[in-house]
This record gives structure tokens, C-alpha cells and sequence, in this order.
């Protein structure tokens, strides 16, 4: 009987602060849309390959395209903080059909330290893309996304 209080105010504690939000198995969405382009794409692509990329880590699992949105999944350790992800578009692509080309995603985890393991589905609208593509060219494209923080790391829609 004198462990009855412990044990209430310790299930109370797991009640009220475990809810599916928190839970890192629960798989997320966000819609982010951030696009970029001109030289930085390159400049970015060279940072990354000599290993002074600017994103914190992450890991890409899958890529597609359904309808006119890219789908992103994506794996990280955080929790704390707000995660913002931005893809950086090459300022031109090569015009031969279908299109053939990758862009850089990036991960910002605003000093997230956190170790929760979150998945995320990120949402991307293609048709507001910075190349001017057409449904149809969205449809038939191969896009490759590049991590930003491996290089190792590149997943393509189209395999």
C-alpha cells in the first residue's frame, strides 16, 4: 500500500506525456516548398562532395512523384525542435524527354538535439517549380534528390 501513490503519480506522468505526436514511430507529414536555384545549386553540389555541406543529418528512403507533388520520406533524430528541409533546384536541366536531372535536399534541425528517431513524408508542388515544367514532363520525369548531408545518400523516383 505504500507504493500506491508512487505507482499512481508515475502512471499519470506516462499519461499525460506520451501522446502520438511525441511517439518517433508514428510517421509524420509536412509540406515544405522551398526551391532555390542559379549557381547555387552548384556551389552547394561542390560543398557537398568535398564534404563541407551545410545540412545536419538525414537520411532519404524514398522518393516519388503522384499527381503534381514530389514525396520525400525521410528519417532523423530530433524531437525538440521544428525540422525545416529545402531543395535546391540546378538553374537549368538538360532538354532531352524524359527529363533526367537531381536536386539537393537540405535539412535544417535548428539545433534539434533530441534523440528521437522521426519519419517524415515531406510534400513538394511540382507544378510551382522553378523550371517551368508541365504535368506531363512532372509525370514522366526521373528526379534524383540528393542528401545534403551524404552525397552517398541519392534516391530516385524512377529506378
Amino acid at each position: 500500500m505504500k507504493r500506491l501513490p508512487f505507482i499512481i503519480i508515475m502512471m499519470s506522468f506516462l499519461a499525460f506525456s506520451c501522446s502520438d505526436d511525441d511517439n518517433p514511430s508514428v510517421s509524420k507529414e509536412s509540406k515544405t516548398s522551398n526551391y532555390s536555384g542559379d549557381l547555387r545549386f552548384e556551389d552547394a553540389l561542390e560543398d557537398i562532395q568535398e564534404g563541407n555541406g551545410t545540412s545536419d543529418e538525414f537520411t532519404i528512403y524514398k522518393v516519388s512523384v503522384v499527381s503534381d507533388s514530389l514525396l520525400v520520406e525521410v528519417g532523423y533524430a530530433g524531437g525538440c525542435q521544428s525540422h525545416e528541409f529545402e531543395l535546391i533546384w540546378p538553374d537549368a536541366i538538360i532538354t532531352i524527354y524524359p527529363y533526367d536531372f537531381g536536386v539537393i535536399l537540405n535539412h535544417n534541425a535548428n539545433g534539434d538535439l533530441c534523440e528521437a528517431f522521426i519519419q517524415e513524408t515531406l510534400f513538394f508542388n511540382l507544378s510551382d517549380n522553378p523550371l517551368g515544367l508541365n504535368d506531363q514532363s512532372i509525370q514522366d520525369m526521373k528526379i534524383t534528390i540528393i542528401n545534403g548531408s551524404d552525397p552517398d545518400n541519392a534516391v530516385s523516383n524512377k529506378e
